[in-house]
């Protein structure tokens, strides 16, 4: 039973508990300040604090880390960073700046509007190594070099992208094949 408050994305961690976003307000209206890992009964049994707020998702690792969409509270854009936490520790150990990622190849996308690639869902494809993001507001899902950081494909229409992501754009096939569109899940 929850009397709080919890209202941004929901997952089931390994051990049956859930993690939800915290009631503690975050750095801006779309976030929360972190996250809690509540028990099938509703008691905190963990928060975690996040600079930049929670919004949408996060992942769970096999070796128990918290992948957590995030705001670079740097940035002139939101909703488009990752950061890999700690689950004994609450410490950010790895960071994924989309934003820059994506200004490397051609800066002009990432400068459209503040909330240019909005984040909204995240997972980790074990057998390649990456980060599968699904970015709302540019109709895409993208693939991300959990190491290098370096975009490996991206799932969306050309409209969205200029000539400089013409290498790492997938190009559907088939004569029913449809690109993404407004998704809120990978």
């Amino acid at each position: 039973y929850l009397n709080t408050g919890y209202s941004k994305g929901m997952v089931m961690l390994s051990n049956g508990n859930i993690l939800l976003s915290s009631d503690a307000a975050g750095p801006d209206v779309t976030s929360a300040g972190g996250v809690v890992e509540v028990d099938m009964l509703g008691f905190v049994r963990k928060e975690y604090a996040v600079e930049g707020g929670y919004h949408h998702d996060a992942y769970e690792m096999k070796n128990g880390n918290l992948l957590i969409l995030t705001n670079d509270i740097k940035s002139t854009s939101f909703a488009d960073y990752i950061v890999e936490l700690d689950r004994t520790t609450g410490k950010v150990v790895k960071e994924w700046k989309l934003k820059e990622i994506c200004d490397k190849i051609d800066n002009t996308v990432s400068g459209f509007y503040p909330t240019w690639g909005w984040i909204n869902s995240i997972t980790y494809d074990y057998e390649h190594d990456d980060l599968i993001l699904s970015l709302r507001n540019m109709n895409s899902v993208m693939s991300l070099d959990y190491e290098t950081s370096e975009i490996n494909w991206i799932l969306g229409e050309k409209k969205y992208w200029t000539d400089k992501y013409d290498k790492y754009l997938i190009k559907g096939m088939g004569r029913d094949f449809i690109y993404p569109a407004g998704q809120h899940s990978v």
